[in-house]
């Protein structure tokens, strides 16, 4: 078993090797589900800390641009973020399976898990020490994202069992897409997101 440690810096250095790692724990459906759970309140804690320290977006700034989002509680904001979550493990897996992968949902969303918790402690690491020193936490800001994106593209790989690398990223581009089509057309209908008339 890999320490939690060990494991950060797996994923930083041979993502693949940490997609392995995580694989051979075997998660059972409910652990897999409630690791995904835990990451997304994990995820909600950090971003709300963050908020607290860098203020919140200026909500006249996305009415200007044509849009106006729902002001939501921690609470809200972690059902967001698990529904999404919940939607990309679908669509990473059945798109997986158009390509001829061989992934389960479950495998994939332990996965998903760690990539959230990964991502959320490194952003706030960033911001971090963004406010010490604003030129080196925006560095980090972009590296945290490479490696994240790196990271989600070797686990699919690993997950669906992939030989080639491209066909990894393909699957996960089209993931992103079919994904963001969704949940874009889930937040407008559920009123989460609302078009305005830009005067």
């Amino acid at each position: 078993m890999t320490n939690l440690l060990d494991l950060y810096v797996l994923t930083v250095r041979e993502p693949r090797l940490a997609a392995q790692s995580i694989l051979r724990l075997h998660l059972s459906p409910a652990s897999s589900v409630a690791a995904l759970v835990v990451a997304m309140i994990v995820g909600v804690l950090i971003s709300t800390f963050i908020q607290s320290l860098v203020g919140q977006t200026d909500p006249a700034a996305a009415a200007a641009a044509g849009i106006e989002f729902t002001r939501l509680s921690p609470l809200g904001t972690f059902g967001v973020t698990m529904g999404a979550a919940s939607v990309m493990v679908a669509v990473i897996w059945l798109i997986g399976y158009a390509f001829g992968g061989t992934g389960g949902i479950f495998p994939i969303m332990a996965l998903m898990a760690w990539a959230e918790l990964f991502n959320s402690t490194l952003q706030a690491l960033a911001v971090l020490v963004g406010l010490i020193v604003p030129l080196a936490g925006a560095v980090l800001v972009l590296a945290v994202v490479v490696l994240v994106l790196r990271a989600l593209v070797n686990f699919v790989q690993e997950a669906h069992g992939f030989e080639s690398f491209g066909k990894a990223v393909a699957v996960f581009i089209c993931a992103l897409l079919l994904g963001a089509f969704i949940l874009s057309n889930l937040a407008i209908f559920t009123g989460f997101v609302r078009v305005v008339e830009v005067v």
